[in-house]
């Protein structure tokens, strides 16, 4: 199947790097969607995902409501890069984070994603005032960038794929020699996976559980000879469900979600494998 690849430059403006077959843009050349044995979703999902939550419209308050809640992982993230000029974050859409952080520190901002919507990444970054960006839309298993950056981010991506060790390594791909790599992927370990058995298990279906082990953290930066800064888990309780739920479901879902919500400034103080939301990891070269 003949794949085209077009890249549009302009001097004051992002560029879009766009993969299509000639046959239907709905079966986007990216492999992370159905052409990839290693992905555990496909581009069709994120497309009906996204289209069931609408995100919020480009707006200051709300990036800064979603960057804001991870400050103390961007200061040790960027303090552990020296004198950060750059960012790239890998999955970027919707563009929050990235905006977030490109903002906050004065960073000029590279994203990629194989979602075909980069008006909303354009509008994000457009909102927090970022004006020196590339927003990409390529396959993250093909593409291969013409510039590093001193900090790349990685949130919620790396636990839809297969071959955890092939998707960590490549993001290397992105880093400068003195950069810093941040990555966050779920925890659905511990009390949490019998929790989402019960009122989330579709959710749980799409994601490798394997990712959410420190070990594989561990040995990412052994295989690589990488510095850890930080690894550890962190949030409250994921309450949360990507799902209807039916009567019985909802006799468990709200308890817990309020008893979670009342608990979450203890259980913050207090990380654990049983019940914190994520593994937040930091490592420099």
């Amino acid at each position: 199947m003949l794949t085209k690849h077009l890249r549009f430059h302009r001097s004051d403006v992002p560029f879009f790097i766009l993969s299509f077959t000639s046959n239907d843009m709905q079966q986007s050349a990216t492999q992370q969607g159905q052409g990839n044995p290693n992905a555990l979703t496909d581009q069709s999902y994120w497309t009906n995902y996204y289209g069931k939550h609408r995100q919020p419209d480009p707006n200051t308050e709300s990036i800064i409501a979603t960057g804001s809640r991870l400050d103390h992982c961007w200061d040790e993230t960027v303090k552990a890069a020296g004198e950060p000029k750059t960012i790239w974050e890998i999955g970027c859409y919707p563009g929050r984070y990235l905006a977030y952080v490109a903002a906050r520190y004065g960073l000029r901002a590279m994203g990629l994603d194989f979602n075909q919507d980069t008006e909303t990444v354009e509008k994000n970054l457009a909102a927090m005032g970022v004006a020196d960006y590339s927003a990409i839309q390529a396959d993250f298993f093909t593409y291969m960038p013409e510039e590093k950056a001193d900090v790349v981010i990685s949130l919620g991506f790396i636990e839809h794929f297969q071959d955890l060790d092939d998707v960590l390594d490549r993001h290397l791909n992105y880093l400068s020699a003195s950069g810093a790599l941040f990555i966050i992927v779920p925890n659905m370990l511990g009390l949490i996976y019998s929790y989402k058995l019960l009122v989330d298990r579709a959710n749980m279906d799409i994601h490798n559980l394997k990712a959410m082990k420190l070990s594989v953290y561990e040995r990412f930066a052994a295989r690589n000879n990488l510095k850890i800064k930080f690894l550890r888990y962190d949030g409250g309780f994921p309450a949360n469900v990507h799902q209807s739920l039916n009567l019985c479901q909802k006799l468990i879902y709200w308890p817990v979600r309020m008893l979670t919500k009342r608990a979450k400034p203890l259980l913050e103080r207090h990380p654990s494998a049983l019940y914190s939301s994520e593994i937040v990891a930091l490592f420099t070269r």
